[in-house]
């Protein structure tokens, strides 16, 4: 088993009709999550809730909170929303700037010390130029538009332009490509709860 010494492996939860999934076929428990992570370990959440139906699972992340570091992706669709989810918990905020409408990140960042990052998808046609980020940020999510695909097979020149700009996190499905993620400089990566499992060899 290949070990990431210089690399930390996230695992990616979903939430989507206030229940925790692995993926569409699989649940967890809260008692099933507190008995495989580990205390103050991170953990990644994509809130389907919040994101379709802008009802951010808050209490959700305010029972996790005292446990572990969370990031949270729920679409925050003003300053008021991120405000809301850090209050909930959340150590590390997602922007996604198509939903985010009603409010700027410069005044986000001068109301809470709590990293922000910007979440981007990518895809073999999106044009490395025409990617606006905001220099405020802490850091970029990058994710293929094709969330089983991996980002290398997508456009890997995009990531290894923006990793001298920004820090960069990737949400990566494929363990194959961690590796070479780890030797381009990347420090962290996101992935399902299942490759996190193998990777950190959990039964």
């Amino acid at each position: 088993m290949q070990l990431y010494n210089y690399m930390e492996i996230i695992p990616l939860l979903t939430i989507k009709n206030r229940v925790i999934q692995i993926n569409k076929d699989l649940l967890l428990s809260l008692k099933e999550l507190t008995e495989t992570v580990d205390k103050d370990a991170n953990i990644y959440f994509i809130d389907v809730d919040g994101l379709e139906q802008n009802k951010p699972n808050f209490c959700t992340y305010q029972r996790l909170s005292s446990a572990y570091k969370l990031w949270v992706d729920f679409g925050p669709r003003s300053t008021g929303d991120v405000v809301d989810v850090v209050i909930a918990g959340a150590q590390n905020v997602i922007i996604r700037k198509k939903m985010f409408k009603y409010g700027d990140i410069q005044t986000i960042k001068n109301m809470i010390d709590n990293p922000l990052y910007e979440h981007l998808e990518i895809d073999k046609n999106k044009d490395l130029y025409a990617i606006q980020t905001s220099p405020e940020i802490n850091g970029i999510i990058i994710q293929s538009k094709d969330q089983n695909a991996s980002v290398k097979s997508n456009n890997e020149y995009i990531v290894n332009n923006m990793i001298k700009k920004h820090p960069i996190v990737l949400i990566e499905p494929d363990e194959k490509n961690f590796s070479y993620w780890q030797n381009k400089g990347i420090t962290s990566i996101i992935t399902d709860f299942i490759t996190w499992k193998k990777v950190k060899k959990i039964d």
